[in-house]
């Protein structure tokens, strides 16, 4: 009986490179979908985010975020010049939603949330308040 361990390792080598081909098309029909378009760039922002986090922080008068089945509200500690409300959601940042915040007299907004995916959000709020800005982000889930 002859040995044929040549042809063994031609067979194991072949069938390695049929494998890694197989994984690399599985890898590149694959859809990447990142958390936010343009990473760095936003990444660079973020010292500002945190300084505005740091104001809000020490602000006296907090946003408040509530949700019922029908409406997100947020009230803001005053009147803001200018705004957006930012709906996040993390496992599908194509269902994002960003409203210019516009709050009534008493400074509450209400966000109808029909429409929109239940599960885990986050409710991101940025104002400006005499060249100052805030930021606020708290979790909300729809059910």
């Amino acid at each position: 009986m002859t040995s044929h361990w040549g042809k063994a390792v031609a067979g194991v080598f072949v069938l390695f490179v049929v494998v890694m081909l197989g994984v690399v098309v599985f890898a590149m029909t694959r859809d990447v979908d990142l958390v936010m378009d343009h990473p760095y760039e936003r990444g660079l922002e973020y010292d500002s985010r945190i300084r505005a986090m740091e104001r809000t922080a020490e602000l006296v008068e907090k946003v408040d975020i509530t949700s019922t089945p029908e409406v997100i509200t947020v009230r803001f500690p005053g009147r803001p010049v200018t705004g957006d409300i930012t709906l996040y959601r993390p496992s599908n940042r194509r269902r994002d939603l960003t409203v210019a915040a516009n709050p009534d007299s008493a400074g509450r907004q209400q966000i109808p949330v029909a429409g929109l995916d239940r599960g885990l959000w986050r409710v991101r709020v940025s104002w400006i308040v005499r060249d100052q800005e805030f930021f606020e982000e708290q979790p909300v889930m729809l059910r």
